[in-house]
């Protein structure tokens, strides 16, 4: 019987290594793997431990494969074990064969995934599988692998809620924006400074009917098809609705406005998988910019009314962006960060005394002060809390909301005298 071979454990021991460098230096460690984000893959050695920022786009089936199996060479017995934990296609040599029947194959199983780059992550940002699910975003470390037999795959085309209305959302629509000007433009670019990933939608008759935006199940291809409303959790989508030219929407752009309209309301998008829906709850921020009020649905609606039009829009809005030191501008991104995980909370009293108020507004006026406008008070009076770093709702908080509210409802009436049916 000849000797075996040494088994192979080039993969096994790049693990060992980067676990060890992590205990040691674990800055320095991640530093030192090279990230697919960055290096093109043709400059990477295969077999080689990598890194990837990326979002889950598909969920496969866990797949069963050989964690352990071994080759044999039929000309001289020759047996050789492998290890395929960290690798997609079982190796084997020119002149070796796979052993199914030997004693030393293990079969394992694994959950798998098809990850691609976070969509409209800000160039400025950087547990268990089990948890993982559509549209996460994580980092994976992970073994290289370019074996040629992936690429038979077609690369072509290459987020607890109930059936209510989601608590807390709070979609803008910000009319009065100038009609096809570089303004909405200069408005995104700001807010790709401030969120780690955003996403502007330009609502043209063009995009709405050729453009994909429900993702769809490819069955030929066992592939999960991106669509332009699959974006990661927390993604800032602003709408430019002042794009909207007159023109027919056909079939698809109608199915694509209704799928926009669903995820402003109900924060879900419902995956096209060709004999089914599947729904998918997602946590998008969305702002509208239009020149009247907008064809979607929103939660509020502030007009513009500027005092100065500066005569060169874009010099203008450049010198806002140029102003602000990076230094400064790094803060601005901390304080917007830190407020999304404070907790915040109103108070029995509180409460009750939010309740009387109510209930006398509506004593004044109950055909204007409905169920939505409590809502709607109270989601602006605990943005306006957080914002001053309180966690918990003060009376002055709350008259402020109502101000405020108030003063938004008295700009969209003259706006609507103004311009007749503009509302």
């Amino acid at each position: 019987m000849p000797e075996k071979d040494s088994p192979n454990v080039d993969s096994e021991i790049n693990i060992q290594v980067f676990h060890s460098l992590l205990l040691q230096e674990i800055v320095h460690a991640i530093a030192m793997v090279p990230s697919l984000n960055d290096v093109p893959v043709h400059y990477l050695k295969p077999n080689s431990l990598v890194k990837f920022r990326c979002m889950v786009q598909d969920m496969f089936d866990p797949e069963f494969y050989m964690g352990v199996y071994e080759t044999v060479d039929p000309n001289t017995n020759a047996r050789v074990l492998h290890f395929g934990k960290y690798r997609d296609v079982a190796e084997c040599g020119p002149q070796q064969e796979i052993d199914l029947n030997s004693s030393q194959t293990v079969t394992s199983e694994r959950q798998t995934f098809y990850c691609v780059p976070v969509p409209g992550e800000s160039a400025w940002v950087y547990e268990s599988w089990d948890s993982f699910k559509v549209n996460d975003v994580l980092e994976v470390y992970g073994i290289l692998s370019v074996d040629p037999v992936l690429s038979i795959v077609n690369s072509e085309e290459s987020y607890a809620r109930r059936d209510v209305l989601p608590l807390g959302k709070f979609t803008v629509n910000l009319s009065g924006c100038p009609r096809n000007s570089i303004f909405t433009e200069h408005i995104y670019r700001i807010i790709q400074q401030l969120v780690p990933a955003s996403y502007r939608l330009q609502m043209t008759i063009e995009n709405m009917n050729h453009s994909r935006f429900i993702p769809h199940k490819d069955y030929t291809a066992n592939r999960l098809v991106s669509g332009v409303l699959q974006l990661a959790s927390n993604t800032s989508l602003v709408v430019d609705e002042t794009q909207l030219e007159q023109g027919q929407l056909d079939t698809t752009g109608v199915h694509n406005v209704t799928a926009l309209g669903n995820l402003i309301t109900w924060q879900k998008v419902d995956y096209d998988f060709s004999y089914h829906q599947m729904e998918f709850p997602c946590n998008i921020n969305i702002l509208i910019t239009s020149e009247g009020r907008s064809l979607l649905p929103s939660d509020c609606q502030v007009h513009l009314q500027p005092q100065i039009i500066p005569p060169n829009m874009e010099e203008y809005m450049n010198s806002l962006l140029t102003a602000v030191l990076p230094s400064v501008l790094n803060k601005f991104r901390i304080y917007l960060s830190l407020l999304r995980l404070l907790d915040y909370s109103i108070s029995d009293e509180v409460t009750k005394a939010v309740e009387e108020d109510f209930v006398e507004m509506r004593k004044n006026d109950p055909e204007s002060i409905t169920a939505d406008d409590l809502h709607r008070t109270l989601l602006v009076a605990r943005f306006l809390s957080l914002s001053a770093g309180q966690t918990t709702l003060s009376r002055e908080r709350w008259l402020r909301a109502k101000q405020l509210e108030a003063l938004r409802k008295a700009r969209l009436q003259q706006q609507k005298c103004v311009n007749g049916n503009e509302l």
